[in-house]
């Protein structure tokens, strides 16, 4: 009696954030059943298969850490109920689109202690359901969220617990604001991950007058300096690009940081008499400098729900990540390197990968803390059992990819 080679001795058994992943299930009661009958039996090790995709999907997840900073000048009515009610929305969009994310929010205008991080499910906070990020990746990574500030969309206060201020008489200073969160506030809560792409939210009807001198004219209107309008934006813009590596410090590969401006546009500006959701409006025109500074968009406040601003906020997103190029797959324990076998899948058509130093595979083995992804700025540290995807085998945009691996030591084993 010969058993087929087909059988498998490792059951596939699905784990978090795997489609399939090996487990050794292989018992000395089923070694008896299977060598039990007469004559020569003969059969395969079977195969592990890890699967695991590109960023432009949801597996390997890109990192991104969100700062929303929300006008709490009174001027926006029903600012804090609509983003109370859209953000769980926006961030279920970021987890089912793979992102892995960190969350707070801040007030415009007032310097205030961070009290809670929101994050998506890759963080170990979330305990039993939580979905490891790659395969073999530990719950007590670095880049986890301080569990006295860890928060999930229920429970999340972030909102709620912003104090309105009307104090200010037309002083808006947000991006002094976000440098103070940014410097000061989120230390200490791992919000911020060197690994990850920073991105800062601005909702205002209002202008940024951080750093800005004004005069005013007799019998006129304040008219903002001209020099100090330059060199405040070449401040801040410097202050935001520069965090990660002032504040974690050290020679890393820091993620980028992003800007989005979701603001009143010109044809809004108070001078012309706009009304803007709730408030008089000024024309955020240093909000949407920023944004295109440090490669963001701009949305009109006024013209749109706040629920709108957010799905085209996650779009920008997505597009972003579609440019993402995987350069590690990782499988949950050591491989026998001639027994693996990599495949990509693109618009539903696959092909096998060669093995490869030029553009194909390499089998690595142990690494501690790659980029997983190295294109178009590295992101993603991880340790464990790579693959290197080499040249044209990088992941790119839908791909998708299945590694089959038998693990190191096992062999074909055939018994008389």
């Amino acid at each position: 009696m010969t058993t087929s080679s087909s059988h498998k001795l490792w059951a596939a058994k699905p784990r978090k954030g795997q489609t399939k992943s090996g487990h050794f299930a292989f018992s000395a009661l089923a070694a008896l059943t299977l060598f039990s009958g007469c004559g020569p039996q003969a059969f395969d090790a079977a195969s592990l298969t890890e699967s695991t995709q590109a960023p432009g999907t949801f597996t390997v997840p890109p990192k991104v850490d969100i700062l929303l900073a929300w006008d709490n000048m009174g001027g926006i009515n029903q600012m804090e109920s609509q983003l109370e009610s859209q953000v769980p929305a926006f961030l279920t969009n970021l987890q089912s689109s793979g992102w892995d994310y960190h969350f707070v929010t801040i007030p415009l205008t007032t310097d205030q202690p961070i009290n809670q991080v929101l994050a998506s499910k890759y963080d170990s906070g979330w305990g039993s359901l939580w979905t490891p990020a790659y395969p073999g990746q530990s719950s007590s990574d670095p880049d986890m969220v301080v569990g006295s500030f860890f928060a999930t969309p229920t429970n999340y206060a972030g909102i709620s617990g912003i104090t309105t201020s009307n104090t200010l008489n037309g002083v808006d200073p947000g991006f002094e604001t976000i440098r103070l969160a940014l410097y000061n506030r989120v230390q200490g809560t791992g919000f911020l991950r060197p690994d990850a792409m920073l991105a800062i939210v601005v909702i205002d009807n209002g202008e940024d007058t951080s750093g800005v001198s004004y005069s005013t004219p007799a019998g006129g209107v304040p008219v903002p300096d001209p020099t100090s309008l330059q060199t405040s934006m070449n401040y801040y813009q410097t202050a935001f690009q520069n965090v990660k590596s002032t504040v974690i410090g050290g020679s890393a590969s820091y993620g980028p940081t992003s800007f989005y401006a979701i603001a009143a546009t010109a044809a809004h500006n108070n001078s012309t008499g706009s009304y803007c959701d709730g408030g008089y409006s000024f024309a955020g025109t240093r909000y949407e400098q920023m944004a295109t500074l440090l490669n963001g968009t701009s949305q009109d406040i006024c013209t749109i729900p706040i629920s709108t601003a957010l799905t085209s906020l996650a779009g920008s997103l997505q597009s972003t990540r579609l440019n993402y190029r995987t350069h590690y797959l990782f499988i949950d324990q050591d491989a026998n390197p001639s027994t693996i076998q990599v495949q990509v899948t693109n618009n539903g058509a696959t092909t096998t990968i060669p093995q490869s130093t030029t553009n194909g595979w390499t089998y690595v083995g142990m690494v501690n803390n790659v980029y997983t992804i190295d294109s178009p700025t590295p992101l993603n540290l991880a340790s464990g059992y790579a693959i290197k995807l080499n040249g044209t085998a990088e992941l790119t945009g839908s791909e998708t990819a299945s590694v089959t691996f038998q693990p190191a030591g096992t062999t074909n084993v055939t018994s008389n």
